[in-house]
């Protein structure tokens, strides 16, 4: 109890600075749809790799933040580091695409998310009603547009069912893991990949 509490004590600390010391980055998870085969759109994924502690877990990093001051910073940092590279792809031919970013329970209660949300899309940029669709993934996974995405799926059972159902687009580590934003990039530029066992994005 009192390692795990140490741990705990230490990450909180750290996680303080990590945004200043460029330790987190932004993974990419591809969303299929299931009848083209083709990324039709992304979830954002936050990944912390710190010096004294290597790569952190997701369910042990995101719970801090919540718990601190840091769910509005770290916030604004993945809609800003999302623009940027949204950007950047749509400049390489490559976009626009969806990106889903999750939204903590601390951030949605926050009064000034809308704003927040709506000015970091103008500094960077973007038109918050055109050239990015943000997706905000919220409570039980709805998401602003409606649009049905079958989340986790890892096996071909999983996928048949998904396929057979009224879910026309899934995301999950049978179809690819999350990855880095160069390696998305590259998956991005081939439109589409077979969905199987095979297909060798994993």
């Amino acid at each position: 109890m009192n390692s795990r509490a140490a741990l705990r004590r230490s990450l909180k600390s750290n996680l303080h600075g990590a945004l200043d010391k460029a330790e987190l980055r932004l993974h990419y998870q591809p969303q299929f749809n299931l009848a083209s085969a083709r990324i039709v759109g992304a979830e954002a994924l936050i990944r912390w790799t710190s010096p004294e502690q290597g790569l952190i877990a997701p369910d042990q990093s995101l719970p801090i933040a919540e718990q601190t001051d840091l769910s509005m910073t770290i916030g604004r940092w993945v809609l800003t580091e999302d623009c940027r590279r949204s950007l950047a792809w749509q400049a390489s031919g490559l976009g626009p695409l969806p990106i889903s970013i999750n939204v903590s329970a601390a951030q949605f209660r926050h009064p000034a998310l809308a704003n927040n949300v709506r000015d970091t899309l103008q500094a960077n940029g973007a038109d918050p009603d055109a050239s990015i669709i943000v997706d905000m993934a919220i409570g039980l996974g709805k998401t602003l547009d409606h649009r049905v995405v079958a989340c986790g799926v890892e096996a071909a059972e999983q996928m048949s069912l998904r396929q057979a159902g009224a879910c026309d687009t899934a995301q999950g580590y049978y179809l690819s893991y999350p990855l880095c934003a160069n390696d998305f990039a590259l998956l991005l530029a081939r439109k589409h990949w077979p969905l199987s066992d095979e297909n060798g994005v994993r």
